[in-house]
């Protein structure tokens, strides 16, 4: 399974906020981001594919963080 993700500079236009169940991603509507959170958000299994990468990319940068990487 690979993701794709907009380019960095587009991530200025994320909005993360932190949910009872979670967390909730938004983008302005004509934004990069936007184009990229509809698209993960088409299908469930494209939605599952984005829990998991996310998921894998938030412990990814704590291990580092707890390895001094």
């Amino acid at each position: 399974m690979s993701i794709w993700y907009p380019s960095l500079a587009s991530f200025n236009d994320l909005t993360v906020t932190e949910t009872e169940g979670g967390f909730e991603f938004s983008a302005p509507s004509d934004s990069e981001c936007a184009a990229w959170l509809g698209y993960y958000n088409s299908t469930e299994e494209l939605q599952e594919e984005f829990n998991v990468a996310i998921i894998g990319a938030i412990k990814k940068q704590i291990e580092d963080l707890d390895s001094g990487n």
